[in-house]
């Protein structure tokens, strides 16, 4: 029998590059699984819910549009002016001016009416209320809706019930004529069956057009924040961080928000850079952005 006899050297080096190769094989296999856990990472945020941020957006759409509308048809009494072009077709406007208290009933009507740009529908009836000089600081007008539905489509319409209030604060330090508008009991049933409620208060700045009998040169800047409960059940905050701008557009045109749901982490809504869309980004907190369609809850 022949025995081999090794040689320890030999033997400390096979070891060594066994041990070499090991690690390598170790890190080779840590690479693979970071690499698939970043791009696991990358489809969930991809994939990432924004649902209650666009909520947030039609809600600031809509509050938006309302405001806009109040301005234009009871600013009609002092001056008047072609309100169709904020109506729909089948809306019909009612002004009783005769009592200390001034009244307006807009009424889209019982079934779902396209507004003139073609992207929404709305049905119900909006009445708004005021006493005094709408110049004069001080007078507040109030709008309370009556089975009022918005939608972008007849079939998928979403319910708002609100308190709203519109006072008249003079001038600011500007110069400038401005408003508190107060959200009160808000409550937006959405055509899927979620529910969001809230309540806002915010300083809407009229900025341009004050001077002009002509309605479409209006611009204002909207500060301020709100709080509620979103569709999941969370409570929310949100605060504007870069006044957004309402012009003749229907939408929104510029400015941020960060929106906070719950324990999660912030994220932030901007309205574009003044052009006139329905179109917003959400950046998550990790700096990646989503777009969305503020018109569409």
């Amino acid at each position: 029998m022949v025995v081999e006899k090794w040689d320890l050297n030999k033997i400390f080096a096979i070891m060594k590059n066994l041990k070499l190769s090991l690690t390598i094989l170790l890190l080779a296999g840590i690479g693979v699984f970071s690499a698939c856990q970043k791009d696991q990472m990358n489809t969930d945020l991809q994939n990432e819910d924004i649902t209650r941020e666009a909520n947030v957006a039609f809600a600031d759409h809509q509050s938006a549009y309302v405001d806009a509308l109040t301005q234009a048809v009871s600013w009609n009494v002092i001056t008047p002016l072609n309100s169709a072009s904020v109506l729909s077709p089948c809306s019909t406007v009612t002004y009783d001016t005769s009592s200390v208290v001034k009244t307006v009933t807009i009424d889209f009507g019982s079934v779902p009416c396209q507004v003139p740009n073609g992207e929404e529908f709305r049905q119900g009836t909006l009445i708004i209320t005021w006493t005094g000089n709408m110049l004069d600081s001080g007078t507040v007008k109030t709008i309370t809706p009556q089975n009022y539905y918005v939608g972008d489509s007849a079939s998928r319409m979403n319910k708002f019930e609100f308190s709203k209030t519109i006072t008249n604060m003079g001038k600011n330090e500007k110069g400038n004529t401005h408003f508190l508008v107060e959200m009160k009991n808000a409550t937006l049933t959405l055509w899927d069956g979620g529910t969001i409620t809230w309540n806002g208060n915010h300083d809407r700045e009229w900025v341009q057009g004050a001077q002009t009998p002509n309605r479409s040169d209006d611009v204002f800047l909207i500060t301020g924040g709100s709080n509620g409960i979103d569709r999941k059940g969370e409570p929310f905050t949100a605060e504007i961080l870069k006044p957004l701008r309402k012009d003749d557009c229907e939408w929104i045109v510029s400015g941020t928000k960060i929106v906070t749901h719950g324990d999660n982490s912030s994220r932030t809504i901007d309205y574009g850079d003044g052009n006139c869309d329905d179109l917003a980004t959400v950046t998550l907190s990790n700096g990646t952005t989503r777009t969305i369609h503020i018109d569409k809850p």
